[in-house]
């Protein structure tokens, strides 16, 4: 069983300038890149392309963005005020019966 080992840094060339040295190799594609195509997001080093396709898939899922934590944080919103407005019912009901069955112990 013979793998194809990965060439070592200190001999690895830039997938997109194959004249330059690498200085890392993506995390996601596992290509190697020279330092002026790698880019840093969010505490992380990674090459643009795969980059731009996590953002590209972040942006079109749903929920994503301001507008959708708001949706989010609207529904449970509502969804609060109507538990506590059942549980306000379901209290009053509960008080109507307990006066109505005292009534009669009273009378």
């Amino acid at each position: 069983m013979s793998s194809v080992a990965p060439p070592a840094i200190h001999r690895a060339r830039c997938l997109n300038h194959p004249e330059r040295e690498a200085v890392m190799r993506c995390p996601d594609c596992g290509h190697y890149f020279c330092r002026e195509c790698v880019v840093e997001h969010e505490g992380r080093m990674t090459c643009a392309t795969c980059l731009n396709q996590s953002l590209e898939a972040k942006a079109s899922s749903p929920g994503s963005g301001r507008m959708g934590k708001g949706l989010r944080k609207a529904g449970l919103r509502l969804l609060t005020f109507l538990l506590a407005w059942g549980l306000c019912i379901l209290l009053g009901r509960v008080l109507l019966f307990l006066r109505s069955s005292l009534e009669g112990l009273w009378l």
